[in-house]
């Protein structure tokens, strides 16, 4: 196990792809498990929930630059490049965190 709490920016990305879940650390991969079910869509409504447990517990100390979903699995290439790829047609969920307030919100359903 490693602290990144070192005062710098780090660059995260979980892919979802071939039956697993693999975490990249600054484009290497530190951890991987078995995939879990559901999936991603722009046609169907789903929970985002970004720096915390779904649970609303362990949350994360620190700050947030930028949240991207993707409609497919990144590379290994893309991954590590740090850039996301120049086709952004593939993006499901774009989040910029320097133009987004934190805000609690439930729909309407409660």
């Amino acid at each position: 196990d490693r602290a990144y709490d070192d005062g710098r920016w780090h660059r995260l990305a979980l892919r979802r792809g071939g039956g697993r879940l693999t975490l990249f650390v600054d484009g290497a991969p530190v951890a991987g498990t078995a995939d879990v079910p559901g999936s991603v869509s722009r046609d169907s409504p789903f929970g985002v929930h970004i720096g915390e447990r779904m649970d609303g517990r362990a949350r994360f100390t620190g700050a947030v630059d930028d949240v991207r979903v993707w409609k497919r699995a990144l590379t290994d290439e893309e991954i590590a490049a740090g850039a996301p790829p120049s086709d952004m047609g593939d993006t499901v969920l774009h989040l910029p965190m320097d133009r987004v307030d934190r805000t609690d919100r439930t729909d309407a359903g409660g």
